[in-house]
């Protein structure tokens, strides 16, 4: 008896979770179908985010948009970025925006005005109040232009991209606060972000410093899981940088070498100097293999001898911007 009221219990709850999950979902329709025309399974609606009435008014907005091209070289379509998945904006000063993102389900959509600025878009969002998650744009987004891209950043949070833009941050995994055009994804990143008047005094200048003196070469091995036989194997050549604390350096930070087409990761820092490692792997026939990104990696380049005084910096990386 005690079995057969568990299995009906169980029954129930199932019954339950089912009818509100399919409340939820909307196993349908879907966003990329509304929009571009083609379905798209992992952009279907989950309305525990927003309405079916936001999702009605989010379309006419985006039709709106579409039917007006850019004014300038600041309308259009940008990006954050995140580790999974797809977030959009879509922007023009006469059609407003239409932001979302996509992660297994539509998880993210808002829309509304845009009121611009020369130096700034202000995006006042319609969503409706009846869900509890906000709009991501509670402040101004600041126009930066940086080489040949465009960003809208946050205004709140022009400290942190001035500061990655030269290289002075340490943080790997705080990027997916600013805006980008994926347009412009190729084209390069250079010299100093172009910041509006009024915020010219959050722009940061790079470190520059040289090698002072070359340390040893250590062979790092790294053992995965419980097989002895999986083991990788990397170079470390460590070196010493003439800029310390008294030049804000910190553990953490990296510097490009040009001469040598690689970064140098600080390890330990002192008043007036610091030490830190390249990294480089080794080949099939124990041959050091040198390659072009932080951490030693990216694509590979021609190892070239680590000599004193050559020239070291802090610069954006390549691998965020």
């Amino acid at each position: 008896m005690k079995l057969q009221k568990i299995f009906l219990v169980l029954i129930i709850l199932f019954a339950s979770f089912q009818i509100c999950f399919g409340q939820e979902i909307d196993f349908e329709g879907n966003w990329y179908r509304d929009i571009k025309g083609h379905d798209d399974f992992y952009t279907r609606y989950d309305f525990k985010f927003y309405t079916k009435d936001d999702v009605v008014k989010a379309k006419k907005r985006f039709d709106l948009i579409k039917q007006f091209p850019p004014k300038d070289e600041w309308e259009g379509i940008y990006a954050n970025n995140v580790e999974i998945g797809e977030a959009r904006l879509h922007w023009s000063s006469v059609g407003g925006y239409v932001y979302y993102s996509v992660y297994h389900t539509l998880r993210q959509l808002d829309f509304g005005s845009a009121f611009v600025n020369a130096d700034s878009v202000k995006l006042v969002s319609e969503k409706s109040p009846a869900v509890k998650r906000k709009s991501i744009f509670s402040t101004n987004l600041i126009k930066i232009k940086f080489g040949d891209r465009h960003y809208l950043v946050p205004e709140n949070r022009l400290q942190d991209f001035a500061d990655r833009a030269v290289g002075l941050s340490t943080s790997i995994g705080d990027f997916g606060y600013y805006l980008q055009k994926p347009a412009e994804y190729e084209k390069k990143v250079f010299g100093l972000p172009v910041l509006p008047e009024k915020y010219k005094k959050f722009l940061r200048l790079p470190i520059n410093t040289e090698i002072i003196r070359i340390g040893k070469r250590q062979l790092h091995r790294e053992k995965f899981g419980n097989d002895a036989a999986l083991v990788s194997e990397e170079i470390y050549r460590f070196v010493t940088l003439g800029a310390g604390k008294s030049k804000n350096v910190k553990v953490g930070m990296n510097f490009f070498a040009d001469e040598l087409g690689e970064w140098i990761e600080i390890t330990k820092v002192s008043l007036n100097s610091s030490i830190g490692r390249i990294k480089r792997s080794l080949d099939e026939n124990k041959r050091e293999e040198c390659r072009d990104a932080e951490g030693g990696q990216g694509q590979m380049i021609t190892c070239k001898e680590i000599k004193i005084a050559m020239k070291a910096k802090t610069k954006a990386s390549e691998s965020f911007f």
